[in-house]
């Protein structure tokens, strides 16, 4: 097959092999390549809308009919314009950014409020170059005869707010709301049939002077991104270029291989997720995230590639697009997860926190909450992005959680026990205690379960929820508080044992008896004794004075 460049239009040779190509208008052809491609350029200078150089982001005027689709056309034609005469010659990473902002030109015309967002874009290009393909296949009535803004504005009073194209279904509908209120874009159901109405009008010849002719066929199958030149593709054998599903051979191949490369790599990194041991609570958190945090970095790049340089186009672009756009969400979510540990270990790892105690626990517990809600809320923006129905998530989710909270009763209350033994703190990891009949020392407190180990080294898991309602009596330290009491009084306990005395007795500390009987009277005098029942006053004077754990303690060392 022979390809030949005459003035930036690409022609084809008479060993071309496949489908023939629309003829050129007469007129195109009368003229010959050269000067029909100059015509073309000097009408697409003149009839192409120069922005205003005192309002350079000013939008495209839509405001009626006839400057809708007359932009729409322009637009089309500095598509195939620049395509010819720029980019197909030399494809380059420059001016690749340049082809696309002209075809999202044409994007704009349509309305494409209907489409799940993460289709939008291949689709919408798809329906774009259908509609500028049959548009340019199909007779138009002069510009006279479409409506202006005036004529439109005459015509409001029937309520009419779309017109057709005549004798054709091609709708154009002024939009009621939102930011493009008033403007004419081609119906949701004109941009749902475009493809249709290009195929039942492909063998037509064209009734317009365009730059390039098949443009649609050319972005579907002619060429790639700015890394894959367009004489590479036209060098491949016939068999590679046939299509296959709407799309030519060696897109699938460079998918595939894209793919198999991804796996590879997918292959080493999940053998490095297992990284680290049961004692190595940080190394093993962060060797969890990677897997998910490659396939958040290495979903864009395959969709890039698929979507940008193999240019895969129309429903199987956007299925790649849908797809890339759901497990690069799903990669999101799951990387939120993976970090709440993470960063939970980051902070254990402080030398204040002790790896097993109570607050290191809380710090876990905390942080995967806010994983998980992080996951939750990116796991409903990825399915609104894909066209899932946002209410209808929150519904299942609602009926969902009310499901999974009857079945796991149990399970949510030991959580909402844990969180009890959490915030209110009657015990910490290493106290020794009393639960029920058995005595024990704390070992570890978690999200389900307390684990206590007996006297007699028997270690026993009592769920939270059980032991948040038992009565857990902190004996030891009142003891000895009551023992200093005593001592600070100048008496003490009777031992349980006979002493035989050979010396005369120093009998009691005369001062400190004399000050604690001082101490009594005067509170008999007041009249009120602080016991048993505290004044309110001296409770909240009192509240938070009492230090524990008591200094020359353990718990008070790790503290």
């Amino acid at each position: 097959m022979g390809v030949h460049t005459l003035h930036g239009e690409m022609t084809r040779s008479s060993t071309h092999e496949g489908p023939p190509l629309p003829r050129r208008p007469d007129f195109a052809r009368r003229l010959g390549p050269a000067p029909a491609f100059c015509l073309l350029t000097c009408l697409l200078t003149f009839t192409v809308p120069a922005q205003s150089p005192e309002h350079p982001l000013q939008p495209p005027d839509r405001s009626s009919p006839r400057v809708a689709l007359r932009g729409f056309l322009e637009a089309g034609d500095a598509v195939g314009a620049f395509l010819a005469g720029s980019y197909l010659p030399s494809p380059s990473r420059a001016n690749h950014p340049t082809l696309l902002s002209q075809v999202e030109a044409c994007t704009e015309a349509l309305d494409l409020r209907e489409m799940p967002p993460a289709a939008r874009l291949k689709r919408g290009r798809a329906a774009a170059l259908s509609l500028y393909e049959a548009l340019n296949r199909v007779p138009l009535p002069p510009w006279e005869a479409i409506p202006d803004a005036d004529q439109w504005r005459e015509t409001a009073g029937t309520n009419a707010h779309y017109w057709v194209i005549p004798n054709t279904e091609i709708a154009l509908r002024q939009v009621g709301s939102g930011p493009r209120r008033g403007a004419f874009l081609f119906s949701p159901e004109t941009v749902a049939n475009a493809g249709g109405y290009y195929q039942r009008v492909q063998d037509l010849p064209y009734t317009r002077l365009v730059p390039l002719e098949d443009l649609r066929e050319r972005f579907l199958s002619g060429f790639g991104g700015w890394m894959i030149p367009f004489r590479w593709i036209q060098a491949l054998p016939k068999m590679l270029r046939h299509p296959l599903a709407g799309q030519p051979g060696w897109k699938w191949i460079g998918l595939t291989f894209a793919l198999g490369v991804v796996a590879l790599v997918l292959r080493a990194v999940h053998r490095l997720s297992h990284w680290g041991g049961a004692g190595q609570p940080f190394r093993r958190a962060v060797a969890r995230a990677v897997l998910p945090a490659f396939l958040l970095l290495a979903t864009p790049a395959l969709a890039y590639f698929a979507l940008v340089q193999l240019s895969f186009f129309g429903d199987v672009g956007s299925a790649i697009e849908r797809v890339t756009t759901a497990v690069g969400f799903l990669a999101g979510a799951w990387i939120c997860w993976r970090l709440a540990p993470v960063v939970a270990e980051g902070i254990i790892a402080s030398p204040r926190i002790a790896s097993e105690s109570i607050d290191a626990h809380l710090i876990r517990i905390c942080a995967r909450l806010l994983g998980m809600v992080a996951a939750v809320l990116l796991l409903v923006a990825g399915a609104e992005r894909i066209g899932m129905p946002l209410y209808g998530i929150v519904t299942g989710l609602g009926v969902g959680g009310l499901a999974i909270a009857l079945a796991a009763q149990p399970t949510i209350e030991n959580l909402i026990g844990g969180f009890s033994l959490f915030a209110d703190k009657p015990i910490r990891v290493g106290d020794f205690c009393r639960y029920g009949a058995e005595t024990g020392t704390v070992e570890a407190i978690g999200m389900r379960s307390t684990r206590i180990r007996g006297l007699d080294r028997t270690l026993t898991t009592i769920p939270n929820a059980v032991l948040s309602r038992m009565s857990v009596a902190i004996q030891e330290d009142i003891l000895l508080r009551t023992m200093d009491v005593v001592a600070a009084s100048g008496t003490g306990f009777a031992a349980p044992s006979q002493t035989l005395y050979f010396a005369r007795d120093a009998g009691l500390d005369p001062d400190k008896s004399a000050a604690a009987l001082a101490q009594v009277q005067a509170w008999r005098a007041d009249p009120k004794l602080p016991f048993p029942e505290f004044d309110p006053e001296f409770r909240k004077l009192h509240r938070d004075t009492l230090d524990y754990p008591p200094n020359g303690s353990p718990e008070a060392a790790r503290k």
